[in-house]
């Protein structure tokens, strides 16, 4: 995975599972989570308000890389799987 990517996992306040935040450098640009019973991908505005211009095969392999490692850390998967 490209180094300016970079992976968290935390509950959110609002959450009941895990979720993996996504950050391209300092910036949260997404996140998977399963708070709606389903793994679903939130993508988050540039805080300057311009467009993400990323890399497509460096922001699938992030995504990849998360999902990945969140299926493994989860409660949530174990039972659907």
């Amino acid at each position: 995975m490209n180094a300016k990517f970079v992976v968290q996992f935390c509950v959110p306040p609002t959450y009941h599972h895990l979720a993996a935040e996504l950050y391209y450098g300092d910036e949260h640009w997404a996140e998977l989570n399963t708070e709606h019973d389903r793994l679903q991908l939130v993508v988050f505005p540039r805080s300057s308000g311009e467009a993400w211009m990323l890399s497509a095969s460096d922001a699938l392999d992030a995504l990849h890389c998360a999902e990945s490692e969140l299926k493994e850390r989860s409660l949530f998967f174990e039972t659907r799987e």
